[in-house]
């Protein structure tokens, strides 16, 4: 779920500033 990983900041090393869903989850 790409919206899965865009609510949660797990891959990011600061605050969600742009959508998961246009980039492809590690």
């Amino acid at each position: 779920m790409f919206f899965g990983k865009y609510l949660e900041p797990s891959h990011l090393s600061g605050p969600i500033t742009i959508p998961y869903e246009c980039s492809t989850p590690p």
